[in-house]
């Protein structure tokens, strides 16, 4: 994995610390002040960078309108952030009406371009993957109460060369 420049560094580091609520909300909305525009940009610039040195199996709740079929492939128009911990998934956000309706289980591989850490703020890991991240869905579950499951790996094109 190479190193990332300085500038871009800091803004990891300001993300997993003091300024992480300001910049995942620009990530999520794309509006913040100048300063925190340009951090996003330099998290974005890291994410091509980075990549996972491990493979890992990582969760993500979203809305039913991410919910594909079996075989589909989709692409994240926006950063992804997920956690290897599929409770922490079901339980950041709970007043949002789609948490535990379907719930992403990724399986994401080594090279794949993604930074790791543990926001000072929370007690849990994240796992950021890159803007443009593309998917397939490999399989869907669904329980009685219409709560989907969907594994998805990344695809092979979305990772760095080993």
């Amino acid at each position: 994995m190479p190193k990332l420049p300085p500038a871009l560094r800091r803004s990891v580091l300001r993300y997993t610390g003091d300024h992480y609520h300001q910049i995942n909300q620009a990530m999520v909305d794309g509006r913040g002040s100048r300063w925190v525009m340009v951090w996003v940009e330099q998290m974005r610039e890291a994410l091509v960078l980075s990549c996972l040195p491990v493979p890992l199996r990582l969760y993500r709740s979203s809305s039913p309108r991410w919910l594909h079929q079996k075989g589909a492939q989709f692409a994240a128009d926006h950063l992804i952030s997920t956690s290897p911990d599929p409770r922490v998934a079901t339980a950041w956000a709970p007043a949002q009406p789609y948490v535990r309706k379907t719930l992403w289980a990724i399986d994401a591989p080594v090279g794949a371009h993604a930074i790791w850490g543990t926001p000072s703020n929370r007690d849990q890991s994240e796992v950021l993957l890159a803007e443009g991240t593309r998917f397939e869905v490999m399989d869907v579950l669904r329980n009685r109460r219409g709560d989907a499951l969907m594994h998805l790996v990344v695809a092979p094109s979305d990772k760095s060369p080993e």
